[in-house]
This record gives C-alpha cells, sequence and structure tokens, in this order.
C-alpha cells in the first residue's frame, strides 16, 4: 500500500522502480519476445506520479522552513491523482509476471 509509505520509503521505493526500468531497459533485449515494453511503460508511469509525490512533498517541507511562500493552487488535487495513479499502475505492476518469464496461460 503505497498510501502508508513514509515520503522517505516512498522515495526510496521510486529509485527502486527507476533501476528496475534501466535494467530492464539493458537487459530485455536478450529476452526479444518478451513483454518487457507493456513493463517498462507501466514503470515509467509509476515513476511519473510518484515523482509527482516527492515533488509536493519537498515542497511542504519548503513551505513549513519558509522557503516557500505558498504552494501552488492545484497542489493538492494534483497530489490526490498522482496518489491514486502511483495506486493503480502499482497494482497494475504487481499482478503482471515479470518480462522474462512466459507469461501466465
Amino acid at each position: 500500500d503505497l498510501g502508508r509509505l513514509s515520503v522517505d520509503d516512498r522515495h526510496d521505493f521510486r529509485k527502486c522502480a527507476k533501476d528496475m526500468r534501466y535494467l530492464s531497459d539493458v537487459f530485455a533485449p536478450l529476452w526479444p519476445d518478451s513483454h518487457a515494453d507493456k513493463m517498462l511503460a507501466r514503470l515509467a508511469r509509476l515513476q511519473d506520479a510518484l515523482g509527482t509525490l516527492n515533488d509536493l512533498a519537498i515542497m511542504r517541507e519548503d513551505l513549513a522552513a519558509g522557503r516557500l511562500d505558498d504552494l501552488p493552487k492545484d497542489a493538492e488535487a494534483e497530489g490526490r491523482k498522482a496518489a491514486r495513479d502511483a495506486a493503480k499502475h502499482w497494482a497494475r505492476l504487481a499482478a503482471m509476471a515479470p518480462w522474462w518469464q512466459a507469461p501466465p496461460p
């Protein structure tokens, strides 16, 4: 449940997703008939949503520290959308078979 992760844990999770994406880019050519492209696209969308959440967390820290006057008007709505998107993409990724294995029949 991504919503239960701390800001730091969510950021670490995003970094792990980035590592997985880049490693998949390197090794996917060894499995030409794989579905790596689907997993890579889903990982990219997950990273984007998590990146938005991380950016908002940093803005909130800056606001609390007086380094920022206010959040953008749409910040809360963007945060809710990013949280929903991240949860959706993570659930779909978790349900996918690894691209280096044959998908289930």
